[in-house]
């Protein structure tokens, strides 16, 4: 009975600073008390099970608005927006052509959704294209500059210096490219026809260098929120605008926040970008000129209910329990001009 109260004590704050703006401070006071609870019952049973519980009794309060925010959605048409990860969208036909295209197993991965959702984004914009050309930042060992070569494209792919990378641990766990010869271990794309298409550099995302050069896209895959702060994220976003050509287009994907659109994890190795952050960039990029169109519905199929918590051996890995809250995927589609 406790837990049902806090829960509703949540959605009743959440819904006040939804609809007046109410001040953050003033907020503290009615959701500090909720937290206090929530902590009592974590050292209880442990941090995971009880984010998870809480999680899926908001879920479940929202099921009727989500139904029909979701056959809205299929009425309008099927063309891909900024969204969050979906079990319906990654067992789509399209993603699961290119999973095949990259030669990456069909999967309830969210790593895998990412890849696919990056794809068929340039797709159905028109950039994965002969001669088009695009840049990739912090690729690690992913197989997107393959595919995108093996289709025509003229890549730049970039990943932060190696003395670096070591020391944030990603040459450790293969999340790293130090060289081409890296991004195509799958033989994804013919070997010369990788080697002509496709450079490769070193680029710092929190210290853009200028010279790179203009493209028709550009895009990264989780990368965003470990540059250290929400701030430098989103400043990424606006920066990285300099190399996209007037038209072009650029996608990334990053961690959501399906828990709290106040509290989160602002700092540190790996952050979690709210609702709120999403929509003050979107405005943000608006006023600079760019396009965005933003989609918070979430998915309503089985797995899309299925929550993995430390250490995340499940084969089922849509969502999963990131510090104290459910994260999920976001892709972000932005138009310039």
């Amino acid at each position: 009975m406790h837990y049902i109260l806090v829960k509703l004590c949540e959605k009743l704050s959440l819904a006040i600073e939804n609809a007046l703006g109410v001040n953050a401070i003033a907020l503290k006071v009615v959701r500090k008390p909720v937290y206090w609870v929530l902590q009592a019952w974590e050292s209880t049973w442990g941090r995971g099970p009880v984010v998870v519980w809480r999680w899926k009794l908001g879920e479940t309060v929202a099921f009727l608005p989500r139904a029909i925010a979701n056959a809205r959605k299929a009425r309008e048409g099927s063309k891909l927006r900024s969204c969050q990860c979906t079990q319906r969208q990654l067992e789509s036909d399209s993603f699961q052509s290119w999973l095949a295209r990259m030669k990456e197993p069909s999967q309830m991965k969210r790593k895998a959704w990412e890849w696919c959702y990056i794809a068929q984004a340039l797709y159905e914009n028109g950039m994965l294209a002969p001669e088009r050309r695009g840049l990739g930042f912090a690729v690690g060992q992913e197989p997107l500059p393959a595919l995108f070569a093996s289709l025509g494209c003229e890549i730049m792919a970039t990943d932060l210096a190696t003395n670096e990378a070591q020391g944030l641990g990603w040459v450790k766990t293969a999340q790293h490219a130090d060289s081409l010869d890296a991004l195509n271990r799958l033989g994804i794309c013919d070997h010369n026809l990788f080697r002509e298409k496709t450079k490769f550099r070193f680029v710092d995302m929190r210290d853009l260098p200028d010279g790179l050069g203009a493209y028709d896209f550009i895009w990264s895959s989780c990368s965003i929120e470990h540059l250290g702060t929400i701030s430098l994220g989103e400043q990424f976003l606006y920066d990285s605008l300099k190399y996209l050509k007037k038209g072009g287009i650029s996608v990334h994907t990053t961690e959501y926040n399906l828990q709290s659109n106040y509290f989160t994890t602002a700092s540190g190795p790996t952050v979690i970008f709210r609702r709120r952050d999403l929509k003050r960039i979107a405005n943000n990029l608006r006023r600079r000129g760019c396009s965005v169109d933003l989609d918070f519905t979430g998915g309503l199929l089985p797995y899309d209910r299925v929550v993995d918590i430390p250490p995340y051996e499940r084969d089922v890995h849509l969502k999963l329990v990131l510090g104290s809250y459910v994260v999920t995927s976001f892709g972000l589609v932005i138009r310039n001009g």
